[in-house]
């Protein structure tokens, strides 16, 4: 209830990032109110103000069987089945911001085929930073694949077009991605870059 409270109030303030930060933390958008009306109903009653609420919205459940596709580890057929239904690649899906190339690196299932479908086909921001200042590189850096995972992921993250010479630097963490790594006591990392 407090959900579909602050859901209202969001879409009245005309607040994305608010609306976008209670769905990552799993806000239920089927939820009635004492109307009778969910949230999309509330946001389409103001589609001038609301539009692009109403389509975050929509997006959700694509979004949600995204999400748990890559939780479930499916492969990349299922993937590209789902995001061809309009799945927003660059969504917030948890409390951390971590969007879906963090959770893909963080949940161990990434392939090399995998990482270029969802960056190149489907343009997720190998840039994107979560809450905790870490990109895709950054990710897959903190996450436990074995060394011969880590080597061809490192090595597709390398050969993106995306990533430029500047990307061996986070300034947000202030650090480069060799001290990045010694930091996180991740010596294969180290050895990676």
């Amino acid at each position: 209830m407090k959900l579909l409270i602050d859901f209202e109030q969001s879409f009245d303030a005309n607040k994305f990032e608010l609306c976008q930060t209670l769905l990552a933390a799993n806000a239920n958008t089927k939820f009635q109110n004492k109307q009778h009306k969910t949230p999309i109903d509330i946001a389409q009653s103001q589609p001038s103000i609301n539009a692009e609420l109403v389509n975050i919205l929509k997006n959700q459940a694509v979004n949600n069987e995204l999400k748990s596709a890559i939780m479930d580890h499916k492969p990349v057929d299922v993937m590209r089945e789902i995001l061809s239904r309009r799945a927003d690649i660059k969504a917030i899906t948890n409390a951390n911001q971590d969007t879906f190339l963090h959770l893909l690196l963080l949940n161990k299932n990434a392939t090399p085929d995998l990482l270029r479908t969802f960056v190149n086909e489907y343009h997720a921001d190998i840039h994107a930073m979560n809450l905790n200042g870490h990109r895709s590189i950054e990710t897959l850096i903190v996450s436990d694949y074995d060394d011969q995972s880590m080597e061809s992921l490192a090595d597709e993250l390398f050969k993106l077009k995306q990533f430029t010479t500047d990307s061996f630097y986070n300034e947000r963490l202030k650090l480069n991605l060799l001290a990045f790594a010694d930091q996180q006591n991740k010596a294969n990392s180290k050895d990676l870059i």
